[in-house]
């Protein structure tokens, strides 16, 4: 019997004036599963308005599976990663600072260009996070949203683990290579 066993904080970080929303799409998508099939666990949606309400959701997260859907980048020159939030951005050094050990045995999927360069991903690791899952490059709206469908369809309902529902996504779309995946 297929089963929906979710326990996920959506943390839509893109800003007001854009018309695509990643988060706000996967959380109909949960909503329209929980309405058709048995259901454990539950969603939260939350729409993140600046860098300290971003740092004050995750850090008092209860769920243990935290999704952020937001803009990313990389300075080459500086060689730092940047969420880029409303009214601010956050560079990994900020997330070691601010975050600390917060993030014990979270698992995080970070839905945001170039997000996954070393920089962040140790970041959040070395603040706890058990898997962090982000693109290393860019990626199109669309591919973030297929890839995010389907890799919590792995990780919810075929109940894989993170790093085999990211490889399950990454085999089944032909995009191999473009999210990796961090372990603490």
């Amino acid at each position: 019997m297929v089963r929906l066993s979710a326990n996920l904080l959506i943390m839509e970080c893109t800003i007001v004036h854009e018309d695509m929303f990643e988060g706000r799409m996967l959380k109909e998508y949960f909503r329209i599963l929980q309405s058709r099939i048995p259901t454990s666990g539950r969603v939260r949606y939350v729409k993140i308005r600046n860098r300290n309400h971003f740092l004050s959701t995750i850090s008092r997260a209860k769920e243990k599976y935290i999704h952020i859907s937001a803009h990313g980048k990389f300075s080459k020159r500086k060689k730092i990663t940047s969420l880029v939030l409303p009214y601010g951005n956050l560079t990994s050094t900020d997330i070691r600072e601010k975050l600390d050990s917060k993030l014990k045995n979270k698992n995080l999927f970070v839905n945001a260009c170039e997000a996954a360069h070393s920089d962040m991903a140790y970041a959040f690791v070395d603040c706890g996070c058990r898997y962090f899952v982000a693109p290393l490059r860019r990626v199109e709206w669309v591919d973030a949203a297929v890839f995010a469908v389907l890799f919590y369809r792995a990780l919810f309902i075929d109940h894989k683990d993170v790093p085999s529902a990211r490889d399950y996504v990454e085999k089944l779309r032909n995009i191999k290579g473009c999210y990796n995946v961090w372990a603490s």
